[in-house]
């Protein structure tokens, strides 16, 4: 037998740094015209994640402390999937597995860079209660 563990969400995303260096023309323009760098970053964003952890009965709620926390470095892949994830920090290693199975269901709309879907990392907190 199954139950649903409840969790709450608090994503955040990295910060991206982008470094452009200016240098001499080639060509001697007169023009007061300039082209943009880049079009910018966006961020990873969150479309969908289900509610709570999947966990055997046996190791349901009686064994977790209220207010447990998993921090978690989920990978985004460039199609919006949860690729590679890493435990951070864990008040209750023996969710780490539950955790991890339930952000391979996340949802996500990739981080972009100049319009262009990029792989991008993304810290998360699951937060648990009963």
């Amino acid at each position: 037998m199954w139950s649903k563990l409840a969790s709450s969400l608090l994503v955040i995303p990295l910060s991206f740094a982008a470094t452009a260096f200016a240098s001499v023309p080639a060509v001697n323009s007169s023009s007061t015209q300039s082209e943009p760098i880049s079009t910018g970053v966006t961020p990873v964003e969150l479309l969908h994640h289900p509610k709570g952890l999947d966990m055997p009965s046996d190791q349901a709620i009686f064994s977790v402390p209220e207010g447990a926390k998993i921090e978690l470095r989920v990978n985004v892949t460039r199609r919006g999937e949860t690729g590679h994830v890493r435990i951070l920090h864990s008040d209750d290693p023996a969710l780490n597995t539950y955790a991890i199975a339930a952000v391979h269901h996340y949802r996500w709309l990739a981080a972009r860079l100049d319009h262009r879907a990029i792989r991008a990392p993304v810290n998360l907190t699951l937060r648990i209660s009963q």
